[in-house]
């Protein structure tokens, strides 16, 4: 079982200091590659990899960027890349590499998440969608389909649910809920989960994705 993360990234201030942390862990698993979807400019073709940045031509947006830069890299991997699933992310997220490749191992679902909810649309979050290979042809097959004035995960939900292509629920630790408890976080509390949401003011977003990181890697059993 061959995955690929990719994570929703940009070079702003808060962003630089989250992909140092990420650049901790995020390509240890031998089963698991990781990289920064960025939108750049003056490129010489649409999708330039260098080393673990996905750059995209074009300019930074969250609508339509979001849906624009997930397909397009999508689609790169599909062309360049071997694997069996692809988990798009984002910058205020921890994940626990080992526990996500354990779940793949068996795993035959085609498009999973936590649900949320929009306007009678049922969406796996965009903090952490899993969507199969067979998934991501479909959908980059299709791309025209989707409504690009829609925030990603909403519009790929809608995609999802015009195709009648099935939601299959998963969980995550909502790690942000811990912002004034940081100390009641223990291996013990986290040790089912494999997504950590951690997005809260800039401060606590890096504090809490330090936290969560050092419990999961540099934390002795």
């Amino acid at each position: 079982m061959k995955l690929i993360i990719l994570i929703l990234a940009n070079d702003t201030e808060l962003y630089l200091e989250c992909q140092k942390l990420w650049r901790l862990y995020m390509n240890t698993h031998p089963n698991i590659k990781s990289y920064f979807i960025k939108y750049k400019s003056n490129l010489n073709q649409e999708v330039v990899l260098e080393n673990d940045n996905m750059f995209i031509e074009g300019t930074e947006s969250m609508v339509p960027g979001y849906v624009d830069k997930t397909i397009k890299a999508i689609n790169f991997c599909l062309q360049t890349q071997t694997f069996d699933f692809i988990f798009r992310t984002n910058m205020s997220s921890v994940v626990d590499l080992n526990k996500l490749n354990d779940l793949l191992k068996n795993y035959n679902m085609h498009y999973s998440g936590v649900i949320g909810h929009c306007a009678n649309i049922d969406f796996a979050s965009g903090a952490g969608m899993l969507l199969s290979k067979p998934f991501c042809m479909f959908m980059t097959r299709q791309k025209h389909e989707l409504d690009y004035a829609l925030i990603d995960d909403v519009s790929i939900g809608l995609f999802c649910q015009q195709n009648k292509v099935q939601l299959t629920p998963l969980t995550r630790f909502e790690a942000y809920t811990y912002t004034h408890h940081l100390t009641s976080i223990s291996k013990e509390l986290i040790k089912d989960y494999y997504h950590f949401r951690c997005r809260d003011n800039d401060v606590n977003t890096l504090i809490l994705l330090q936290t969560i990181i050092k419990l999961i890697y540099f934390t002795p059993s």
